[in-house]
């Protein structure tokens, strides 16, 4: 199965599950690419894919097919305590060490899909997150590995997997309402 847009998993992940396939209408402007030349599934591409084709991929039995909103979620929770996760994996933050609100430290619940998990460990995927502090909203950003574009060179002898990056963004208003308190019920194993 050839796809230009297949998540390159885990190691550990590899070939466990169907093949999940990403569809982002950007992913040609991010690559500098023509959407002629950008293989989704079988013949499509970015290009001819229609909205009926869409639809027919989200059916398929062969493959798993998200479009890049479906892995961000709508709603970034976060707990009112700094390091309320201690020993949880934590994404790097791109412009300071963390996340005020009302000037207190905050730990946020990274909104995934949890598809995600299916397709890389949690230190590979807290690995291609991270988060930007900007005035009173969060960016994550998603760096996603996807098989890509082949390479120009055929004479490359080179039998390792490569990819190409995808990165999925999206802004998140911290509000009142996505608070989750710091009494938590916890269970110290």
């Amino acid at each position: 199965m050839f796809s230009n847009v297949r998540v390159i998993a885990s190691p550990d992940k590899e070939g466990k599950r169907l093949p999940l396939l990403l569809y982002g209408n950007d992913v040609a402007i991010q690559w500098h690419e023509n959407p002629e030349k950008i293989v989704i599934y079988q013949q499509k591409t970015l290009k001819s894919l229609s909205s009926d084709d869409l639809e027919d991929l989200k059916r398929n039995k062969e493959v798993i097919f998200v479009e890049k909103d479906d892995l961000l979620l709508d709603e970034l929770y976060f707990i009112d305590l700094n390091n309320a996760l201690p020993g949880g994996l934590m994404p790097k933050y791109q412009n300071n060490n963390g996340i005020l609100f009302n000037d207190r430290r905050v730990t946020p619940l990274i909104p995934l899909n949890p598809i995600l998990l299916d397709y890389f460990t949690p230190e590979d995927l807290v690995n291609k997150i991270s988060f930007k502090i900007e005035e009173n909203q969060v960016c994550l950003t998603l760096n996603l590995p996807l098989s890509g574009m082949q390479k120009e060179n055929k004479n490359i002898q080179d039998n390792s997997q490569s990819s190409q990056n995808y990165l999925l963004q999206k802004y998140y208003e911290l509000k009142e309402d996505n608070l989750i308190p710091d009494q938590l019920p916890v269970l110290e194993v």
